[in-house]
C-alpha cells in the first residue's frame, strides 16, 4: 500500500498482468462456436469445425481478409472476430432414359433449379413422352420451376398413350360445328350428334373435302390428328302410293 508510511528502506517490484482478447467465431451474424478468452501473443484453439445445410466448411479467416486464419501461427493482440468460409455443394441430377438411350447427368448447385434435357423417346410409337417424375411409382410431375436440388437426384420418364385430336369442321347448312374429340392412339371417334338446317340432311363425314366418300367411325383407328368434313345434301320427300292413295314418305338426300 503506497499510503503506508516507510521506516525503513524499501524495494517495490512492478507486478503486471497479460491482456485478454476475446476470438469470436461467426457466419454471417450468427455465433458459430462458443467465444475463447486468450491472452495477448498467443494462438486460438480451433473449435469444432460448423455444419451448413447444402454446404461443406472450408475453413475461418478473419473478417475483411481473404485468406484462412492460420491457427497454429496466428498470434491474438486484439479482440478478433473469425468467421466460416463455405463452399456450396454441388449434387448430380440423373435423367434415366430407357434402354438403348444414354442416360444424362446434370451438375446443380445447392438450392438451384435442373436444366430439362431433351424428351426421351419411347420404345413404342402409340406411346409419348408426358413427364420425368422421382417417384417411379407413383410418377408424380417433377416441378423443374419450382423444386430446388439440395441432393443427389434422379429423374425417370412417364410415358402414355397417345392422343390425337380429332377435329370436325362446319359448314352452312349444318345447324352447329360439334367439338373436337381427344382420342387414344387405336380408338375410334364418335360419330357426332351434328344435324342439318331444315331442308338439308348429313350423310356423313369425310377426310377429303369435297369428296363423298364416308369415314368409318367403326373401323378407322385414329392414329394422327384428322379433320373431317360433313357430307351435307338436299333433303328430298319420297311420297308411296298406291293407287291413287297416298300411303307414306320418306327423307332420302339427293344425289
Amino acid at each position: 500500500d503506497l499510503n503506508t508510511p516507510v521506516k525503513s528502506d524499501l524495494t517495490l517490484v512492478a507486478s503486471w498482468k497479460t491482456k485478454e482478447f476475446t476470438v469470436s467465431f461467426m457466419d454471417g451474424e450468427t455465433q458459430k462456436a462458443d467465444s475463447q478468452t486468450v491472452e495477448y501473443g498467443k494462438t486460438v484453439t480451433a473449435p469444432t469445425a460448423p455444419t451448413k445445410e447444402g454446404h461443406t466448411f472450408s475453413c475461418w479467416k478473419k473478417v475483411g481478409s481473404s485468406s484462412p486464419f492460420d491457427f497454429a501461427k496466428e498470434v491474438i493482440t486484439e479482440d478478433t472476430v473469425l468467421e466460416a468460409v463455405w463452399d456450396i455443394n454441388t449434387y448430380t441430377v440423373t435423367f434415366d432414359y430407357p434402354d438403348g438411350q444414354k442416360d444424362v447427368e446434370k451438375n446443380v448447385f445447392y438450392g438451384g433449379k435442373v436444366e430439362i434435357p431433351k424428351d426421351p423417346e419411347p420404345a413404342d410409337e402409340k406411346y409419348e413422352f408426358l413427364h420425368w417424375t422421382a417417384d417411379a411409382e407413383s410418377k408424380e410431375e417433377f416441378k423443374f420451376d419450382t423444386t430446388p436440388i439440395e441432393d443427389n437426384l434422379t429423374l425417370y420418364p412417364v410415358f402414355g398413350i397417345k392422343k390425337f385430336t380429332v377435329t370436325f369442321e362446319g359448314d352452312v347448312n349444318i345447324s352447329f360445328v360439334p367439338e373436337p374429340q381427344k382420342v387414344a392412339y387405336g380408338s375410334y371417334a364418335k360419330n357426332p350428334n351434328a344435324t342439318a338446317i331444315e331442308g338439308y340432311i348429313i350423310t356423313g363425314w369425310t377426310t377429303d373435302k369435297g369428296v363423298d366418300t364416308p369415314f368409318n367411325f367403326t373401323s378407322s383407328p385414329i392414329e394422327s390428328d384428322i379433320t373431317l368434313y360433313p357430307i351435307v345434301k338436299e333433303e328430298l320427300t319420297l311420297k308411296f302410293y298406291d293407287g291413287d292413295v297416298f300411303k307414306y314418305s320418306s327423307k332420302v338426300a339427293s344425289g
